[in-house]
């Protein structure tokens, strides 16, 4: 059986076996809302959950960004929505849709 939930670390999710169908989505147990997605075509992919709801943010591929990069992410995730703010609606802010509009 595989433990979805672990402390994470290079090695560890570097191990992961791929399923054969769908993805599968382990928990980090030292950083609560820190998962890794695993998809079947081998792509792995730190996400927060915000607020425990479906929704994700991506934080980046697990060979693009650390363990303890995307720890930190999550702790400033955390600490936005703390002081009000919606870390994905300021996303959003700053792509500037707009201005591709003419």
């Amino acid at each position: 059986m595989i433990e979805k939930s672990f402390n994470f670390t290079k090695t560890k999710l570097a191990n992961l076996n791929l399923l054969s169908k769908g993805a599968t989505t382990y928990y980090d147990t030292k950083e609560k809302g820190l998962c890794l997605l695993v998809y079947v075509k081998g792509a792995k992919t730190f996400y927060k959950k915000i607020n425990g709801l479906p929704q994700r943010f991506k934080i980046g591929l697990l060979f693009d960004v650390s363990v303890e990069h995307a720890r930190n992410k999550v702790a400033e995730f955390k600490n936005d929505l703390f002081k009000g703010d919606n870390p994905k609606s300021k996303c959003f802010k700053n792509r500037n849709y707009f201005s591709r509009i003419v």
